[in-house]
Formats: structure tokens, C-alpha cells, sequence
């Protein structure tokens, strides 16, 4: 285990206030017990996909929170090419050599729908998926045990680059983020602690935790946010469809 040193300290009461200081229960269902949860989609752990935009980048975040305050436990850098595979710095809480890649991909779910996915990995000195918080009883600066892991994206502590889309009228149709653990197993599937996504940008953060107790040492490797999006026609091409449909109904007349 490295030296307790987290990277920098979120002060702010209001951040961990919007994000949820214990935002540990879903719908009555806490992580672990996730028999009756449906897993939305997959693990994209070290696969490129395509981007929205030619070079558009994003910024993503791993955090831990105690209840009280939020810390950054992921190292630079926190900008991140959009549908690459990249290094995301050292884990500050993780074991000796431990670090986090990202991934990100937009998939085509046909029907002018798309899926875009983010995923934080921690890896070990081998290079495997590996728990963020390997340590039981770490105490964070506050005295007492990180009790939520956290993945913000485009958002909040990470920032305001969000992950750009082209067209840029679109809808969201459903959102949320999965927990995997270092098997690629899936942990289940949550709705987004906070969806912060504009009509020109996806961002959001993901909040989780085991009932409020102490997470060191239970094996979550991987957080993945997602969203659902739609294509939604622009509002002159709505125009031309509806004159077309109405001179189609004259031609009947």
C-alpha cells in the first residue's frame, strides 16, 4: 500500500452536497445485492470507439467521499481524447503501481440512436483490473472511512469540458452508470447520481457506496456512465416534412 496521500481535497460543502454525500441506495437496492438488477450494458474495459465529434475531448475524475467531503484520488491527466483508450494517472489510494485507464466509445443502437459510454479502470502493477480501494479502515483526512466511490464526467469536479455531439439537437433517452468488478462482473446498474447534459453535451456524475459503511476492500475495478441518446431533426427539416405530408393530403383531395 502507497502512503496515504489523496490527491487534492473538493472543499466545497455544496459538492458533495449535489453529488451525494452518501448516495449509497437506488430504489431500495444497495450495491452488492444485485440479483434483481439489470445490467443496461457491458463493460467497454480497453476498447477505443468511435467519437461524436473528430477530436473532441472530455474531462472525468475518480473521487472517493467520507460523508462529509469529496477527494480526488486520481492523478493527471484528467483530459481525455474521446474514443481512445487512455491513462488516467496514478491512484492515490490503490496499491504500490496502481493506476487508472480510461475508455470511451459511441456505439450506433440503429433506429438514429446512439450510445456513449465513459469507463474508469483501476489497474494494478500487472496491468489487471483491480479494486480503486484495496485498504479496510483508511481513514480519510476527515478521521473517519470513505464510505461512496465516485466518477464525475464532464462535470463538476471534472470540470466543464464536456463530450460534445454532433448534430447538437439530440434527446436523451436514458442514462446511468454500471459498477464492474476486477472480473469484468457487473455490480449493477444505477441512474445517474447527477445528469448534468446539455442539448450540445453529455456530463454527469456517479455516486456509490455499500449502505454507507467503509468501502476499503471490496472489489470495485471499474465505473462506467452512460447515455441513451437520440438524433432529433432539426426544426427546418420538420417543416419540409410536414408541408410534404400536407401537399401529399391535397394531391388526395
Amino acid at each position: 500500500m502507497r502512503s496515504h496521500a489523496i490527491g487534492v481535497l473538493v472543499g466545497l460543502a455544496g459538492l458533495a452536497a449535489i453529488a451525494g454525500a452518501d448516495v449509497a441506495v437506488y430504489n431500495g437496492v444497495v450495491l452488492g445485492e444485485t440479483a434483481s438488477l439489470e445490467t443496461r450494458w457491458g463493460s467497454i474495459y480497453g476498447i477505443a470507439g468511435r467519437a461524436p465529434v473528430a477530436g473532441d475531448t472530455f474531462g472525468a475524475r475518480a473521487l472517493v467521499q467520507d460523508g462529509a467531503s469529496a477527494f480526488f484520488i486520481d492523478d493527471v491527466p484528467d483530459t481525455h481524447l474521446f474514443g481512445a483508450v487512455e491513462a488516467a494517472g496514478v491512484n492515490f489510494l490503490g496499491n504500490l503501481g496502481d493506476s487508472f485507464s480510461i475508455a470511451s466509445a459511441v456505439t450506433d443502437l440503429g433506429g438514429g440512436q446512439e450510445l456513449v459510454q465513459v469507463e474508469m479502470t483501476n489497474l494494478n502493477a500487472s496491468g489487471a483490473p483491480s479494486m480503486w480501494h484495496p485498504t479496510p479502515g483508511l481513514l480519510s483526512p476527515n478521521g473517519v472511512p470513505y464510505n461512496s466511490w465516485r466518477l464525475d464526467v464532464g462535470s463538476t469536479a471534472a470540470g466543464t469540458d464536456d463530450i460534445a455531439w454532433d448534430p447538437a439537437l439530440f434527446a436523451v433517452v436514458s442514462s446511468g452508470f454500471t459498477a464492474f468488478d476486477s472480473t469484468g462482473a457487473s455490480l449493477g446498474t444505477f441512474a445517474l447520481t447527477l445528469d448534468t447534459s446539455t442539448a450540445t453535451g453529455l456530463s454527469g456524475v456517479g455516486v456509490i457506496g455499500i449502505g454507507g459503511g467503509d468501502i476499503g476492500g471490496f472489489d470495485l475495478a471499474s465505473i462506467q456512465l452512460f447515455w441513451e441518446v437520440k438524433k432529433v431533426p432539426a426544426p427546418g427539416s420538420l417543416g419540409v416534412i410536414g408541408l410534404g405530408a400536407l401537399f401529399a393530403v391535397r394531391r388526395r383531395r
